[in-house]
């Protein structure tokens, strides 16, 4: 390679750092209105000045009662810390490969997708900020071993990133294990055993180490997929004995007997907040007495919980039925549809409104959705081989294959609902680790020198 390319590249480079950066300020800038997030305020206000129950996570209760609150709103400085991260992982990213014009443009547009939704006020989006800059500082590769503190540092942040959904945290494991393997280190085959068993086990480990530490009262969020599963066997099961057990668990949900009536009228398979109001054509009009199981009661949860679990077993077919569909409901995603373009009034909204258009816009063609992802990797692996057309699955794309059928298996054991968000971390990581790391994302950096 000559000194002029040489010189092309760096400049390509710099550039692209440069753009990121750029796009990371104006997508904090344009976006300060809406820093808000119901959940997180949610769990910060549950432990300052509410019950301090474990409803929406340990970690979340230690954190976002935490983040300090000085001349601005105290999601605006998450919001700042969330697209900081996720912006300089995409430049570690970026640093370790050569890049030529149109894999410039590709990095660009994935950097763009990768800040956007790290600055959303949710858990997934600061888990996904933490993940991103975990990864990137695995991601030096062969020709350049990354150093001990580096392989600590970014295995501490992948822990912490995924307590945030701590049940998932088996579905990191081939990505860490990809990340681990394309990085030279002083670790052997045991050490990387090591560090993979602490990103699977030391999650849900932290999450039980915070609610014992922060003293939260037990509130039993698991019974949302409880009543998920029981709602979907009441309303769809033609096992008759089921249907009756499932209808039992209902009740214990509500104290208006003729609430078992008219749950299928608001039940929809999206959420399990819809039994809690209407939302439906079908429903209109009426009123739903259904709620969780409140803090404390220990007694009545656990009435439900063997409800539920006999449900199971008396009827795995089923049970498994149900997962199949939620399964369904994952795969795409459900999120809101719409241009905010069609809403602004102000300049500003309207500036904002266009610069996120694109994100809109994939977001409502269900692109970031665990099945556009895979359609994807089987587009990206196709080639052409003795005149037939063929998917070849090389280790990059099977390791990641197989984290999305351990996120979307997981998730559906553990559902209650489709919101796109709760796939969107694992999607837009696997885009930017993919586009900017795998060994055909390199080939197509290299393809036009």
């Amino acid at each position: 390679m000559n000194i002029r390319r040489i010189s092309e590249i760096g400049n390509a480079v710099t550039e692209t750092r440069v753009m990121i950066y750029i796009l990371a300020f104006i997508t904090f800038v344009l976006q300060i209105p809406s820093f808000r997030g119901e959940d997180i305020i949610n769990a910060r206000e549950n432990y300052l000045t509410g019950a301090r129950t474990d409803f929406w996570g340990g970690i979340s209760t230690l954190v976002y009662s935490n983040v300090p609150e000085y001349l601005f709103r105290w999601q605006i400085w998450l919001a700042m810390f969330q697209i900081a991260m996720t912006a300089s992982g995409l430049i570690k990213f970026f640093k370790t490969s050569p890049r030529n014009r149109k894999a410039q443009v590709l990095t660009l547009a994935v950097s763009y997708l990768a800040l956007m939704f790290s600055g959303q006020m949710t858990r997934d989006g600061l888990m996904f900020s933490l993940l991103v800059f975990g990864y990137s500082l695995l991601s030096g590769g062969a020709r350049c071993a990354i150093s001990t503190k580096s392989l600590l540092t970014a295995t501490l942040l992948i822990i912490l990133g995924a307590s945030f959904r701590p049940w998932l945290s088996l579905a990191l494991a081939p990505l860490t294990y990809l990340m681990l393997q394309r990085s030279s280190s002083k670790f052997g085959k045991a050490g990387i055993c090591l560090l993979l068993v602490s990103t699977v086990i030391l999650p849900p480990t932290l999450e039980v180490v915070a609610v014992k530490t922060l003293e939260l009262t037990s509130s039993y969020p698991e019974q949302q997929v409880m009543l998920m599963d029981a709602a979907a066997s009441y309303c769809y099961s033609n096992n008759y004995s089921t249907g009756i057990k499932a209808r039992e668990i209902i009740r214990k949900f509500s104290s208006d007997q003729r609430f078992e009536n008219v749950a299928c009228q608001f039940f929809r398979p999206d959420t399990w907040l819809s039994l809690t109001k209407s939302n439906n054509p079908s429903s209109d009009g009426m009123k739903s007495d259904l709620w969780l199981v409140p803090a404390g009661e220990e007694n009545q949860y656990r009435e439900v919980r063997n409800a539920w679990l006999d449900l199971i077993t008396s009827d795995p077919i089923t049970y498994l039925q149900n997962k199949s569909l939620f399964i369904t409901k994952l795969l795409i995603g459900s999120d809101s549809r719409g241009l905010g373009i069609a809403s602004a009034d102000s300049i500003f909204e309207i500036v904002t409104a266009l610069y996120t258009a694109p994100y809109d816009l994939a977001i409502s063609l269900h692109l970031f959705s665990l099945l556009a992802c895979i359609l994807f990797l089987a587009l990206l692996s196709l080639g052409k081989s003795s005149g037939r057309w063929e998917v070849r699955l090389d280790p990059t794309v099977l390791l990641i294959l197989l984290t999305i059928l351990l996120w979307t298996v997981i998730s559906s054991v553990a559902y209650i609902g489709s919101n796109g968000r709760y796939t969107y971390s694992i999607t837009i990581l696997i885009a930017v680790i993919y586009t900017l790391t795998s060994a055909d994302a390199k080939e197509l950096y290299r393809s036009n020198e």
